[in-house]
């Protein structure tokens, strides 16, 4: 009876797609073939059921993404929805843009949506040869850095 129903061919993934939105809001492609990676070949009810586990992988390295969703679109297809982290600072250091989310500098590339509308941090020039923001703000937590930056701005 399993065989015929929720074991049934047309319920393994080989197609993925994603929600434009998600796109648009977080571009990096190497977020979205992880994913891919990870759900194709597998049964959706079982990728359904054991999503904490993907999400706990895909954290690892994307730790904005807060909560992943996957739905059932029509034989071998699904479609992923991504939930984002909100954004605490973005700092610029001339072309480079890193974002500060829940104590964590990630950088983020040009296309991204991911930091509109969030207050930008820019560093002098004389940091511009400066590859890595680890150590840079070392111990500093992002609402400290937030509410300094605020200062500055006034």
């Amino acid at each position: 009876m399993l065989k015929s129903t929720i074991l049934n061919h047309q319920y393994l993934i080989k197609r993925v797609l994603y929600d434009s939105g998600d796109l648009a809001w977080y571009d990096e492609p190497y977020l979205y073939k992880r994913i891919s990676t990870k759900l194709k070949g597998e049964n959706f009810y079982i990728a359904r059921f054991y999503r904490t586990r993907v999400l706990a992988d895909i954290q690892a390295i994307y730790p904005m993404i807060s909560a992943i969703d996957i739905s059932y679109r029509s034989s071998n297809t699904v479609e992923v929805k991504l939930t984002f982290r909100p954004v605490d600072l973005v700092i610029r250091n001339q072309t480079e843009r890193y974002v500060i989310i829940r104590d964590q500098v990630l950088r983020i590339y040009s296309g991204n949506r991911l930091a509109d509308g969030i207050r930008i941090l820019d560093l002098p020039v004389y940091l511009s040869g400066m590859r890595s923001m680890s150590g840079f703000f070392f111990r500093q937590v992002a609402t400290g850095l937030v509410e300094q930056t605020e200062l500055l701005y006034q």
